[in-house]
């Protein structure tokens, strides 16, 4: 019988790297072991019933994450760059963490790296606009490819589908889709992606996300150094409410195009909303890297993925907007 490569996750609680878990687990020549501060968490305990192991390390405890890597032939990472100790005036950054699991993972000679990275909005815009998370996470990724591994590979997430049921962006996404407005509707007001045919780069985390990395780690010297962007369905807004409406039958869902700033609960959140719309109006809607959207590798990727982990055929294709809000929309879960 064969030795089963071991993938460690960082960042495997929560819900990209949970999608990394649940597919890998699915595949009998991988071992995963999933990070994490505090065992007894009702998240750390889900992605244990899912089949991983759970191993307590803290990412600023390089002690405890060279004993993690230990016999690992793999690493995923996804920093939360909402965690509470990189806002403020901590004096704590993402880069650094990120630079601190990379360090771990080479003094352990893991051979394969993969990482969910963003774009660098400051470069893609000569300047003009700045977004400390996709700043932190490109910093990594530059810091990954130059540490020495076999291979290193992001695999980047759009606009994830999730985030209109999510409530740190349902209210400052106008209320679609669970709020409705004064006028009765499920309202995505946003602004314009300024593309054409308008579309923004979606992807179904839960359905897409894992089963692309998973495809990665298949086979990842031949993605070494390379981006992947795991874009399920480039979309408009008001394609987005359109799907809403064939499902539930009804004009129940709406786009109205926002001209004036956002507002979210929080100042950074506020910030970072406005900082991409700066954002994508520089790229006139190319949000990936300045770039029109390919999926050519999603779809190789997620193919290879779904059917390591014993998906039949239908389930081996991308994610659309349509499948998703049928699949995940009134069933409760949390999203």
């Amino acid at each position: 019988m064969a030795v089963k490569k071991t993938i460690v996750v960082v960042g495997g609680t929560g819900r990209i790297g949970k999608s990394v878990v649940a597919s890998l687990v699915r595949n009998n020549e991988y071992h995963v072991k999933v990070t994490t501060r505090d065992p007894t968490t009702a998240r750390a305990k889900h992605v244990q019933n899912l089949g991983a192991e759970l191993v307590k390390a803290d990412s600023w405890s390089p002690d405890q994450l060279e004993e993690a890597f230990s016999g690992a032939w793999g690493v995923f990472l996804n920093t939360n760059s909402e965690a509470p100790e990189f806002t403020g005036d901590s004096p704590k950054s993402e880069t650094e963490m990120g630079k601190n699991i990379i360090d771990a993972a080479r003094a352990k000679d893991v051979k394969h790296f993969v990482f969910a990275s963003l774009p660098e909005a400051n470069k893609a815009t000569n300047g003009v606009v700045q977004i400390s998370t996709f700043f932190h996470k490109n910093n990594i990724s530059e810091y990954g490819q130059q540490a020495g591994f076999k291979s290193f590979v992001n695999v980047n997430v759009g606009w994830m589908m999730e985030n209109f049921w999510n409530p740190i962006y349902e209210k400052p996404f106008g209320g679609f889709a669970r709020l409705k407005d004064s006028d009765g509707y499920l309202t995505i007001f946003l602004f314009p992606m300024g593309n054409t045919p308008e579309s923004t780069p979606f992807t179904s985390v839960r359905d897409d996300y894992g089963d692309i990395v998973h495809g990665v780690f298949n086979d990842p010297e031949s993605w070494d150094k390379q981006t992947v962007w795991a874009v399920s369905h480039p979309v408009s807004f008001q394609g987005v409410a359109d799907a809403y409406n064939r499902i539930v039958g009804q004009s129940a869902a709406r786009y109205v195009p926002r001209t004036e700033p956002t507002k979210a609960d929080t100042p950074e959140k506020t910030a970072e909303v406005n900082a991409i719309r700066r954002y994508v109006e520089y790229v006139k809607g190319d949000y990936c890297d300045g770039k029109p959207v390919d999926q050519t590798a999603a779809k190789t990727l997620k193919r290879s993925g779904a059917a390591a982990r014993g998906a039949p055929e239908e389930e081996q294709k991308l994610q659309t907007i349509d499948g998703f809000i049928q699949k995940h929309a009134f069933n409760g879960e949390d999203m």
